[in-house]
């Protein structure tokens, strides 16, 4: 049974906000619960990670390609520039999803499992053009849908 897009991007979202509600869930706990040691606390956090981990690749990594802009927004997306729509990848998100071509914030395209961990404001310095803007040529940039010339 083939599965729509519709579909794909629902669940992309659902896992990809599960995944960060349960991380951040295991930190506040982790972090809030003054009878853990340090070493205890580091294992609960390391434990919750790999198990995401096995999830997804027994389930099946997110694409956020299927994601439009205000779920990117609402999963921490950060909007790097206005004239692409190129949306940055954030940090916690990184390990979990599909490796595809992404986009740096200097035009050049990679394989998002080459891609460093130099962050700003939450996210890598990678990312993609969501779904949603088109290249508008003779602007020379991407534009929201319907506004092209």
């Amino acid at each position: 049974m083939e599965i729509s897009k519709e579909e794909l991007q629902k669940m992309s979202f659902e896992v990809l906000n599960n995944i960060k509600t349960t991380l951040a869930n295991k930190v506040i706990n982790v972090n809030t619960n003054k009878k853990y040691s340090d070493m205890f606390k580091q294992s609960l956090i390391t434990s919750v990670y790999d198990e995401m981990i096995e999830y997804v690749d027994e389930n099946g990594r997110p694409d956020i390609r299927t994601l439009n802009e205000t779920e990117m927004e609402l999963l921490g997306f950060g909007k790097w520039d206005e004239d692409t729509g190129l949306r940055l990848i954030p940090l916690w998100a990184k390990p979990f999803i599909k490796n595809i071509e992404v986009t740096a914030i200097d035009g050049e395209k990679i394989m998002l499992d080459q891609a460093d961990n130099d962050i700003r404001f939450g996210c890598i310095a990678y990312g993609i053009i969501p779904d949603g803007y088109v290249k508008d040529e003779t602007k020379g940039q991407f534009v929201p849908k319907g506004i092209e010339s």
